[in-house]
């Protein structure tokens, strides 16, 4: 369960975000006091987004759940199409990010852990 959780806009453009505080084998940001950030945007990263984002930091493709993914270290804007046009939604933790999508939802999991234990934790996400 998070410890937390954030609401920011509402309807088509709204963005949940589940607050994780830090604990063992979640280390918590200094500035945040939070081991995770699991938020969830109605829309989906495209290509040429995220090409966007990989002229700042590298972008590697994975799959979580069946799905392709964007795993991105270091800080970053995520940009995706949603209803309405792009939707950019800024990073809230200095550290590596792992972006999935179910269907026409995005998560993105902001977590200062290498990729493959954030791709672990991301499997485990119902």
């Amino acid at each position: 369960r998070p410890d937390e959780v954030y609401v920011l806009g509402g309807g088509p453009r709204a963005l949940v975000t589940l607050a994780y505080r830090g604990q063992e084998g979640l280390p918590a940001d200094p500035q945040t006091g939070y081991g995770a950030l699991l938020t969830q945007l109605r829309g989906r990263p495209t290509e040429d987004l995220v090409k966007k984002v990989e002229l700042e930091s590298p972008v590697v493709a994975v799959t979580v759940g069946g799905e392709r993914g964007y795993w991105v270290e270091g800080p970053h804007l995520v940009y995706v199409q949603a209803p309405g046009g792009a939707l950019a939604d800024e990073p809230r933790i200095a550290g590596n990010t792992l972006l999935w999508t179910r269907g026409q939802v995005t998560l993105r999991l902001e977590v200062d852990l290498p990729m493959d234990e954030a791709l672990e934790l991301a499997r485990s996400v119902v």
